[in-house]
């Protein structure tokens, strides 16, 4: 009953899941991620998120980075094994992309992120950030719409979105 009524559906061994290009080909209202740099959410799917935003202008998606700048995002970058440039690229690559579509926001913040939350129309999937292990290779678990870890993910969203700011 308590897996249940969390709303736990599926527990990964890693970040990188085929689900995902499932999801995200049918996206068609709201996508909301985290992440350190989101080099891989971009390799994956930049293109797909343009022929999204052509297609459906309601559609609504939120990206939010740990500031380049800051001791946090540095660690992180050292502690799997990248460098600092490589995630500032990254976070610049991602502003220079989207920076002109009004339905795709992107903001920073100046706190480390705990968990990794990345939001599909209704799917969510949440994950640790590992100790000096990289977060394509964590664990990954799906929660459903109907258990409250569902709602209390998507409220430590929300108040770390409200705490951002643009970039």
């Amino acid at each position: 009953n308590v897996i249940l009524d969390g709303g736990l559906d599926q527990v990964f061994p890693k970040r990188d899941l085929d689900k995902y290009d499932l999801l995200m080909n049918n996206l068609n209202s709201k996508l909301d991620i985290t992440g350190y740099s989101l080099n891989a959410f971009y390799e994956s799917y930049v293109d797909l998120i343009i022929e999204k935003v052509g297609q459906i202008p309601s559609i609504d998606i939120r990206m939010l980075v740990v500031n380049p700048e800051s001791e946090f995002s540095k660690h992180r970058a050292t502690l799997e094994g990248k460098s600092y440039q490589s995630v500032k690229n990254s976070i610049d690559r991602l502003r220079e992309k989207f920076s002109t579509f009004e339905n795709i926001n992107i903001k920073q913040i100046d706190t480390p992120l705990t968990t990794m939350i990345f939001k599909i129309d209704n799917v969510m999937f949440v994950g640790p950030h590992f100790y000096k292990k990289p977060s394509k290779s964590t664990l990954t678990i799906e929660l459903n719409r109907d258990g409250w870890l569902y709602e209390e993910f998507e409220k430590e969203f929300e108040k770390l979105w409200r705490d951002g700011t643009e970039l």
